[in-house]
């Protein structure tokens, strides 16, 4: 494809790609209209840029009975637009191509001018300028003013001639200059038929039109004050439209505009797009709670007790585990404890849920925009709540076994046999001395106090102390579990949610490319 020349710096394919994309994107999500003159933008970019630089095109708009005609021949220095008293004058566009330009009739064959003139000798401007006569935008006729809106669209350079008398016509502003506010660098207006005015109304007309211009965000346009049949002024404005050929950028700046105000035209219909990429912590903590991945965990922590309890303890309580079993909670537990249904999370909490993140994530989005993450993120609830059984299903939750619980119930055995002996041997002194047996020798003592008491008091002290240290560790220990339990179910629970909810997480980082492609079409 032929380059335009650039100014340093400035590259129009990537922004071209970024409003293909920005369009394809846009499509049954905005309104038509915007999306098919944003497109047509990007057709007709791409179609121009292929048509170099060797021309710059301008075209002379303006309605019925502004003198543009008149304008057009002095330009050409010959009769060669009709010119006459009957509305519409101008039928069809008529190019007037001044020197020899590489590819002219490629150029205006893509803007469907037919009617082409060459002047044989100079006439003031520069070479490579291609000047169209367009039909009279307010013309009756439909077909004149479907002509001006397509040309209007593909020129490089809008030359307005207006009328002293109709220059703050409506249809002219309202039709075509309010949507050309990207455009001021390519737009030139020139004021005809000051002749008939004298210089305070030629004044006071030039100051009014630059007030409507500058209120349309068109403050830049120059103005150039003319008479089409007395020739004043036609030296500055043939300077203008010379300028403008030999700098050859117009085409690449009405490019420019044209994609600005495509990307403009496509961002109001966005709205204020999400900050940060979907995030799915705050659905996986809800559906966490509606699985009752807590209740699971505190179930499992209890059967961790359950196991370190009967892990841990002594000799003696282990030979009476008839006692035991009367004294410890029930040793048995199933996941059966739980109703069967309530493994699942409830389907009204995963659509609530879903429906919060899709009105999180479309908060400031235009209305089309939220109802699409919407639908989206309903249509997830049924794969949700199926990803989320299966996750269920794979955490296999079973009490470890922990190295300290043996040695635990060794020692804690300890403390029971040195109560035990202290016990039995106080109650062999006890028995004797009802039993008027003969008398035993004392037992030793240990700080004033009888030997047995000491092994009965410490041992019991030990046993109590030992039982509640392993209480202490075990609930320690059943935290942790519990801990571990949660996070298993959490971490599944994450790659259910992740899957299920890609569609809405592919749609916001679509509607985030979108937002970043017209970031990239602006430039």
């Amino acid at each position: 494809m032929a380059e335009l020349s650039k100014e340093p710096g400035q590259d129009l394919a990537p922004r071209l790609h970024a409003l293909e994309r920005a369009v394809e994107a846009s499509r049954g999500m905005m309104p038509p209209d915007v999306v098919d003159r944003a497109s047509a933008v990007r057709v007709n970019a791409g179609e121009r840029l292929a048509r170099g630089d060797a021309a710059i095109v301008v075209a002379l708009a303006g309605g019925t009975g502004s003198g543009k005609s008149t304008l057009f021949n002095n330009l050409a220095g010959d009769d060669v637009a009709e010119v006459g008293v009957r509305r519409p004058t101008t039928t069809d566009p008529v190019a007037l191509v001044v020197g020899e330009i590489e590819g002219a009739d490629s150029l205006l064959d893509w803007l469907e001018v037919r009617k082409r003139f060459t002047p044989e000798r100079k006439i003031g401007l520069e070479s490579g300028l291609i000047v169209l006569d367009l039909p009279d935008h307010d013309s009756i006729r439909s077909d004149h003013k479907e002509t001006v809106d397509r040309l209007v669209q593909r020129v490089d350079v809008l030359l307005w001639v207006l009328d002293p008398q109709k220059y703050a016509q409506g249809i002219l502003h309202r039709g075509y200059l309010k949507d050309l506010r990207q455009h001021a660098e390519v737009q030139l207006v020139a004021l005809n038929k000051v002749d008939e005015l004298v210089a305070a109304e030629r004044d006071t007309c030039v100051a009014d039109l630059r007030r409507i211009l500058a209120s349309e965000g068109l403050g830049k346009v120059p103005i150039y004050p003319i008479s089409a049949t007395e020739g004043t002024g036609l030296g500055k404005l043939r300077a203008a439209i010379s300028e403008l050929a030999d700098r050859r950028t117009a085409a690449l700046q009405r490019i420019d505009g044209d994609l600005r105000k495509a990307a403009d035209d496509l961002a109001a219909q966005l709205g204020l797009p999400p900050e940060k990429p979907l995030d799915p912590d705050p659905l996986v903590e809800v559906v966490g709670a509606a699985a009752r991945v807590d209740d699971r965990a505190a179930a499992e922590a209890d059967r961790y007790k359950i196991a370190a309890r009967r892990a841990t303890r002594p000799p003696l309580l282990r030979a009476l585990s008839g006692i035991v079993r009367r004294r410890e909670p029930s040793s048995t537990f199933s996941w059966h404890d739980f109703d069967p249904e309530a493994r699942d999370p409830s389907p009204v909490a995963v659509q609530h849920a879903l429906q919060e993140l899709s009105v999180r994530y479309g908060r400031g989005l235009t209305r089309p925009w939220r109802s699409r993450l919407r639908e989206v993120a309903l249509n997830a609830s049924e794969p949700l709540q199926r990803l989320t059984s299966d996750a269920l299903g794979r955490v296999t939750a079973t009490p470890p076994k922990r190295s300290w619980w043996r040695p635990l119930s060794l020692l804690w055995g300890v403390f029971e046999l040195i109560a035990l002996v202290g016990i039995v041997w106080l109650l062999v002194l006890a028995a004797s001395t009802f039993l008027g047996l003969p008398a035993l020798d004392p037992p030793a003592s240990v700080g004033g106090i009888s030997l047995p008491i000491v092994l009965s008091v410490g041992g019991i002290v030990g046993w109590i102390v030992f039982r509640l240290v392993r209480e202490r560790l075990i609930a320690t220990g059943a935290k942790r579990y519990a801990q571990w339990v949660r996070r298993a179910y959490h971490t599944e629970i994450a790659e259910a949610v992740k899957e299920a909810i890609a569609p809405l997480a592919v749609e916001i980082a679509a509607y985030q490319r979108l937002v970043e492609d017209l970031r990239a079409v602006v430039g």
